[in-house]
């Protein structure tokens, strides 16, 4: 099994651990009507979740007047806020995060959401405590870039061969390439199964509880 063969994991949060979506989008749209913006549906706002959040949805709302760094501060004000109220774990996510640590896994989570909202948001499900350290794009830089998984492999002394990334969507997948690990795609998140096997993970994978069931075809 490729747990047998891996020692260290790095999952996305958003799409991947989490379902998020309804807090997410109820404080994109409040932000935005404050800022006399019209909300956005259901559809473009799931596009939004997976890159760093300034440049797609500027050119989303595609106006001279729109600002990010006036709606972030608004936006994070209502999410911190609000970040749980429906968000809850994906099926599977707690026990396969259970028997990993019992592993003696590394377990980190590696997410486009600045850090101290993920970790408020783990430490209120309960899975902080599986993480050796919840990284986000002021913890190094935003994904894709690899820096936060080379620099975690140096603070922890990590062999690169046995270090995973899994993810709902491409920019998990394009990070773990540039880092040159592993990459595992789940399907249940933001984007389909056929859009993520455009991407040509090493594996794809239906609920998180198939880590543990993996054949290694890769690295023996």
């Amino acid at each position: 099994m490729i747990i047998e063969h891996k020692d260290s994991f790095f999952f996305d949060l958003d799409g991947t651990l989490i379902d998020s979506f309804h807090d997410v989008k109820n404080a994109i749209n409040q932000a935005l009507i404050e800022l006399n913006f019209e909300p956005l549906e259901t559809i473009a706002i799931k596009t939004l979740i997976g890159p760093n959040l300034s440049e797609p949805l500027t050119k989303l709302i595609n106006h001279p007047k729109f600002c990010f760094k006036e709606f972030e501060p608004i936006f994070s004000h209502h999410y911190t806020q609000k970040n749980t109220n429906k968000t809850c774990l994906y099926p599977a996510v707690e026990t396969t995060l259970k028997t990993l640590a019992n592993k003696n896994k590394n377990l980190f989570i590696l997410t486009n959401k600045p850090a101290y909202q993920a970790i408020q948001i783990c430490k209120q499900l309960h899975i902080s405590q599986y993480m050796l350290e919840i990284m986000g794009p002021d913890t190094y830089e935003p994904k894709p870039s690899p820096k936060a998984i080379h620099n975690s492999i140096q603070n922890y002394k990590l062999n690169p061969d046995t270090c995973v990334m899994i993810g709902d969507t491409e920019i998990d997948i394009q990070t773990a390439k540039a880092a040159n690990i592993t990459s595992i795609a789940v399907t249940y998140g933001y984007r389909s199964k056929e859009e993520l096997e455009t991407l040509n993970p090493d594996y794809t994978i239906n609920n998180l509880n198939e880590l543990l069931k993996i054949k290694n075809k890769i690295i023996l």
